[in-house]
């Protein structure tokens, strides 16, 4: 049994791991330089366990090189079963006092100040912990023990390496880029070491200790049934037992059936957390093939196929990247040179819309065709006055005028044209009124990289269907369900789902369509009026009268016969759509949402949403609504004056960030210190974990007494403490930190944001930039409430991860982390974030005028009264309309029907039927099927939305449906658990202390069972089971429903009194078909099996 030791016994070589026997000191002298061992090992000093802590650690001169052979290959003293606490003890310090750390440095690692000190840590503190585990590790029998410490393994490699190569590839610094790429190289060096002992000892471990909680489970789960009838039998042998001897044996048996529930809960719970490492493990060690999580699927499937196909499958994985990424550059490009619109065509265009007229859409396009035809026959460009006239029409185009200024000043020659763009085209395509010119640049644009790109997807196609069918699947679909495990698993329930949900918003499709029609209708008329008094006022400057009922055009020649839908560019005929039969053309439907938007004053103007849209001020605005809802506090380090203006790369950044601009976050949960984000705007790269905690046990008052005495002490004295205040060691005999209610600043879960607005000046009014950072901070949030300890008494799933090892509860392991769960889940509290968007009424919460980070806390207690008078909060006519233009951007009928129709093509594209016919190799018959059964214009061969989701289908493997899984449970969870938001009269100062855990017997907040089922929703959770608690409605949602409607409309917060089912109808049309797929009341067990079927 490993012993423990105090901080001074903690500095010298520990006999019980093998560092002072023989044969290790023969093993190091052989690997290691001799000065580099008296360093290490005769006088080891670890970088934050000593009682004093140096100010620097010393410079090592020798690199460090691959990673050496541990004691695992040497013989080893017989070991008895451990539990992971305490085994975990052994290879961690403890103390019975916190000790703080240096400076707080890079994303929170103590004392890494500089690129010199980045290494050392590698070196000091990062080699010696992982080169301990590993022995601990490779001693450890098969068994609870045996699991927690590979869990930490792991997490400790992938938290080094994950800091290491985002700095190598983010920080603004040349001399950090270069020593977090060596550190990431070391980290990788030593993830292929992992990756090989795994090969020898560590899966078969796995593999014994899956086997052994299989055969404890066995024989635990007949013993739960036989319990009642030997009671019974009891109870009629001793007939005159007294009524307190009933009660004391039903007693016991109601304890002893409970025991047995948690000891099989646990055996599940242990055998889970054995399928995902072995997972890990296969996949490569911690994880670090590569930035892509491709690259982790081609490895494991590399890895598990057939003997003798390794290397086949290498080279069609490979195809299948080349081919994903073609789908992309065919859409951004076309199918080969650069296209562009020429000016010939463009002149003609706006010639005949003067000469015959605004007219309908597709009378214009239809005598743009005849204009065509007409210059082929050699009419048109006879004279240089008309050329002169179609260049000067050019120029004084709004839209193309800007857009030709620009191809000039790029060097773009007048011979190539107008280049289209993916940016110009979606100018031209919503912009521009002539419905020639917008017909010209469907066609020249459009339509070529819709045909290119369905061309590389059916080559796509085509490599998938050769990878799955190597690796034993009838389809890639099954092969991808089976790989992402999933919440829906099965491809036919998919279809079900998506055809279903195809057929729910057709109403309210069809209903957008016809607003979409009428604008279009009512801008044809006022463009008739107005062309109408232009002719007339020429005609009598010109001493002539133009009579528009006789004759269409004054001058030229006469108009031209519209010859119906026929001659569209898309190809299909009308009819036969299963949602209606649009007359809008194909080219006209973006442009009609552009119309729509304008004519509603959607989006607002930038100069209405500056004053609002702070990143500070949102920030704050967030953390209070968090805060109500689920008792999460955000704390906004307060940038200085000077950093917020410069761009990025300028300028010194703090030691802890990469870049001057990065905005840290402190999360905050009840009194305890949850995580920290990094916004980094401008950068788009997205959500990513850079620290995964793992093996410290958290202070809990549902644990044992004794089990954790000085993180509980330390963490009720000091849980308001501030992240940069200090570290703390291990304390008790969990091995947790008590200085932060249980945990430690680099031990607490960390969080990079990529955002792609820059947020430049602290700053963003676009509305876009808004619904971003609620999506990501959904993302972030999950990551970080997920790898931390779980609320018990709210969570039985949570309950059950605590106790997954026998004589642990509250442990923290990295594989319980909401990375472990499948794509349609990880989207759930993203798409729950960004409905906060949609309701008017929140989003008056969030966005405010006053700028927190110019107020100090003294100036606040100053001048309270005059400050308060400041805070005003956006006006509710605009929060209105903000959440209109976001709703119907991102969460509209017709831009739902978008993402079905793509994932439709997407599901039947990697299916059996697509597999075993020609629909695969023929993706174009695929395309127009689908849409003439579900798309919205039948008679359109693509839009504007449809075409940029063919890359993301392309990457997602099958998986793009996931989203939409995501976004039918955000809408079932936002109705059902409806937020009771109300302002407040008194704002809280800024960087105020953290929150205080609410009063014994007040009400839990409204997101208190969202928190728990979504938001701290982890590796340790069945998906399915999970999928379906959340889709369950509540067991009286009419009433539920009906209830919080009431309350919304009876808060008075806005003049308007929109509500969310207002502004967004889409969510209530989600909720009620999600509720209507599963059914009302509790989710059942047959229910649960449905959804996994």
């Amino acid at each position: 049994m490993f012993r423990k030791h105090r901080i001074d016994s903690f500095c010298t070589p520990r006999p019980e791991i093998g560092q002072n026997s023989g044969a290790h000191r023969l093993v190091r002298s052989f690997f290691q330089p001799p000065d580099r061992l008296h360093r290490l090992h005769q006088k080891p000093r670890t970088y934050q366990a000593c009682a004093a802590p140096p100010s620097r650690p010393p410079v090592i001169r020798a690199r460090w090189a691959a990673p050496r052979r541990h004691d695992a290959a040497l013989p080893t003293r017989p070991t008895s079963p451990t539990s992971i606490t305490a085994t975990n003890t052994s290879t961690t310090t403890t103390t019975s006092s916190p000790v703080h750390a240096p400076t707080t440095g890079l994303c929170g690692l103590p004392g890494v100040l500089s690129p010199p000190l980045l290494r050392d840590y590698w070196d000091l503190a990062v080699r010696p912990r992982l080169d301990a585990l590993l022995r601990a590790t490779s001693r450890e029998p098969p068994g609870p023990g045996f699991l927690g410490l590979m869990d930490r393994l792991l997490a400790e490699l992938r938290s080094a390496a994950a800091v290491a190569r985002h700095t190598a590839g983010r920080h603004v610094s040349p001399a950090w880029r270069q020593a977090a790429s060596e550190v990431a190289a070391a980290c990788k060096k030593y993830e292929t070491f992992v990756f090989q002992a795994a090969d020898d000892e560590l899966l078969s471990k796995l593999g014994l200790t899956a086997q052994r909680l299989a055969a404890q489970l066995r024989a635990l789960e007949p013993a739960e049934g036989p319990e009642r009838p030997e009671g019974d039998t009891a109870a009629v042998a001793v007939p005159a037992a007294s009524a307190a001897e009933g009660s004391d044996r039903a007693g016991q048996q109601q304890q002893q059936q409970r025991q047995q529930a948690a000891a099989v809960s646990s055996l599940r719970a242990q055998l889970r957390l054995c399928g995902l490492l072995q997972r890990s493990l296969l996949r490569g060690g911690a994880g670090l093939g590569g930035e892509e999580d491709d690259e982790l699927s081609w490895l494991y499937a590399v890895r598990t196929a057939p003997s003798g196909t390794q290397e086949r499958l290498s080279r069609l994985l490979v195809a299948e990247r080349e081919a994903a990424a073609a789908v992309g550059a065919a859409v951004a490009t076309g199918p080969g040179p650069p296209l562009a619109l020429p000016l010939g065509e463009l002149r003609r265009a706006l010639r005949w819309r003067r000469r015959c007229g605004g007219g309908s859409a597709e009378g214009a396009a239809d005598r743009g065709r005849q204009a065509g035809q007409d210059d082929e026959s050699g009419d048109g460009d006879d004279g240089s006055d008309e050329d002169d006239g179609g260049d000067a029409a050019l120029e004084r185009d709004p839209v193309l005028g800007p857009m030709l200024a620009a191809a000039a000043a790029a060097g773009v020659p007048p011979a190539v044209g107008l280049p289209l763009t993916p940016a110009g085209l979606r100018a031209l395509l919503r912009r521009h009124p002539c419905a020639a010119v917008r017909r010209a640049a469907y066609e020249a644009g459009l339509l070529p990289r819709l045909a290119a790109a369905l061309r590389r997807l059916g080559a796509l196609a085509a490599v998938r269907r050769e990878v799955a069918g190597l690796q034993g699947y009838s389809s890639f679909s099954e092969l991808s369900y089976n790989r992402a495990g999933l919440a829906v698993s099965d491809a036919g329930a998919v279809l079900g789902i998506l055809q279903a949900l195809a057929e729910a918003l057709a109403p309210a499709a069809e209903a957008e369509l016809r607003q979409l029609r009428e604008a279009m209708r009512d801008d044809e008329e006022g463009e008739e009026e107005e062309e109408e008094g232009r002719r007339r006022a020429a005609a009598a400057s010109d001493g002539r009268v133009c009579d528009s009922s006789t004759n269409s055009s004054c001058g030229g020649d006469g108009g031209v016969g519209f010859d119906g839908p026929s001659g569209l560019a898309g190809g299909g005929t009308p009819g036969g759509g299963a949602i209606m039969v649009s007359e809008l053309a194909p080219w006209d439907l973006d442009y009609a949402q552009g119309l729509m938007m304008r004519r509603r004053r959607l989006p607002p103007e930038p100069s209405e949403l500056e004053p609002y849209m702070h990143l500070d001020a949102v920030l704050y605005g967030l953390s209070e609504v968090l805060y109500d809802l689920m008792r999460v506090r955000l704390e906004v380090s307060a940038p200085e004056p000077s950093r917020e203006e410069l761009e990025p790369g300028e300028g010194p950044p703090p030691p802890e960030l990469w870049d001057p601009r990065v905005v840290r976050l402190t999360v905050w949960s009840e009194r305890r210190l949850a995580g920290v984000v990094y916004l980094d705007p401008g950068t788009g790269y997205g959500t990513r974990q850079l620290r995964f905690p793992a093996g410290s046990t958290a202070a809990s008052t549902s644990a044992p007494a004794g089990e954790a005495p000085a993180a509980a002490a330390a963490g009720a004295d000091q849980g308001a403490s501030r992240a940069e205040g200090g570290d703390s060691v291990s304390g008790g005999g969990g091995g947790g930190d008590g200085g932060f209610g249980g945990a430690r600043p680099e031990s607490t879960p960390a969080v990079a944001v990529g955002l792609q607005w820059d947020w430049r000046g602290g700053c963003a009014a676009n509305p876009s930039a808004l619904h971003e950072l609620l999506h990501e901070m959904g993302h972030a949030l999950h990551l970080i409430l997920s790898s931390g300890p779980r609320q018990h008494g709210d969570n039985p799933a949570a309950a059950t991860a605590a106790t997954a090892t026998a004589g642990v509860r509250g442990q923290t392991l990295m594989h319980w982390g909401g990375l472990q769960l499948p794509l349609d889940l990880l989207e759930v509290p993203s798409s729950l974030m960004q409905t906060l968007a949609y309701d008017p009424a929140v989003l008056e919460r969030i966005c405010r005028r006053r700028r927190r980070s110019q107020v100090t806390a003294a100036a606040a207690a100053a001048g309270a009264a005059e400050e308060d008078g400041e805070e005003e909060v956006m006006p509710g006519a605009l929060c209105e309309r903000l959440a209109a233009y976001l709703a119907a951007e991102h969460c509209g009928a017709v831009a739902t029907l978008h993402k079905v129709f793509a994932s439709l093509v997407d599901q039947l594209l990697h299916s059996d039927e697509g597999a075993g016919g020609q629909m695969g190799a023929d993706v174009g018959r695929l395309w127009q099927a689908v849409r003439q059964a579900y798309g919205i214009t039948p008679q359109s061969a693509v839009t504007l939305k449809e075409l940029a989701a063919l890359p993301a289908v392309a990457h997602h493997q099958a998986t793009f449906h996931a989203y939409l899984v995501g976004l039918m449970a955000a809408s079932a969870l936002r109705r059902a658990h409806p937020p009771d938001l109300h302002l407040r009269a008194t704002p809280h100062p800024p960087q105020q202390p953290p929150p205080q855990p609410p009063p014994a017997g007040s009400s839990p907040p409204a997101w208190a069972e969202v928190r728990a089922l979504v938001f701290e929703a982890g590796g340790c959770d069945d998906p399915s089971e999970l999928l379906a608690r959340m889709l369950a409605p509540p067991p009286a949602a009419a009433a539920t429903v009906a209830g919080a409607a009431a309350v919304t409309q009876g808060r008075g917060l806005l003049r308007g009194g929109a509500t969310l089912e207002d502004i967004a109808p889409v969510v209530a049309t989600l909720a009620e078909l999600v509720w209507g797929l599963v059914g009302e009341g509790a989710v059942e067990e047959q229910e649960v099996e449905a959804v996994r079927r």
